[in-house]
């Protein structure tokens, strides 16, 4: 197995950068992924997953809307960060979780929902699959994935060109044939939105097991 932290960044483990990382994020607002899950009947008892929940800047909303929030994290730092917001917050209801996409073990009543924003790019491609076929282990029939991410939105043969032109906004359309056109998130900072930020639903099909 992968080293998750390493990956996610050895400045997850400093203090300072912990300190700064609203900032950094920018503050987005959880109210569309928030909407998005209960659209998909998620309500006050339903449990919710947050791997690589940060700050918490989903987590901790999220407990006020559903019965439960376990928030997943890499960094020891983020995790204490939870702990400390969820506590002052008087949410009794979100537990913090030190793990990530490979290491985190669900127990329990399989998830309703589970949220991931801007963590999964972390991880090379061979590992992200086998980190989206442990989420769909997670969810329970019919549970649904929320993911946001960043991601490259151009042909190979396009690639020199983006790059000479320092990630054009908006990117390429993708060839014809593409599977799952995601629609693009107009809250995303510009920077990220230059190589593509999406964001999207999945349900988790209620016949596998």
């Amino acid at each position: 197995m992968i080293d998750e932290l390493a990956h996610a960044g050895p400045e997850h483990l400093d203090p300072a950068f912990v300190a700064g990382y609203d900032r950094k994020q920018g503050y987005p607002d959880p109210a569309a992924d928030l909407a998005a899950f209960e659209a998909h009947g998620l309500d006050g008892t339903s449990a919710v997953v947050d791997l690589g929940a940060g700050s918490g800047q989903f987590a901790l909303p999220a407990a006020r809307r559903f019965g439960h929030v376990t928030a997943v994290d890499v960094s020891p730092a983020m995790v204490s960060l939870i702990r400390e917001r969820a506590a002052a917050a008087g949410l009794a209801n979100l537990d913090c979780v030190r793990a990530g996409f490979l290491s985190y073990e669900h127990s329990g009543a399989p998830a309703d929902g589970v949220y991931t924003r801007n963590a999964l790019h972390q991880l090379p491609d061979f590992w992200k699959a086998l980190a989206l076929d442990r989420i769909a282990l997670t969810l329970r029939p019919g549970g649904v994935l929320r993911l946001r991410d960043l991601i490259y939105d151009f042909r190979p043969d396009q690639a020199a060109g983006c790059s000479a032109a320092g990630w054009p906004t908006p990117p390429p359309t993708p060839p014809t044939g593409t599977p799952a056109r995601i629609t693009p998130s107009t809250s995303a900072p510009s920077s990220a939105r230059s190589a593509g930020y999406w964001s999207r639903c999945w349900p988790r099909p209620a016949s596998r097991s």
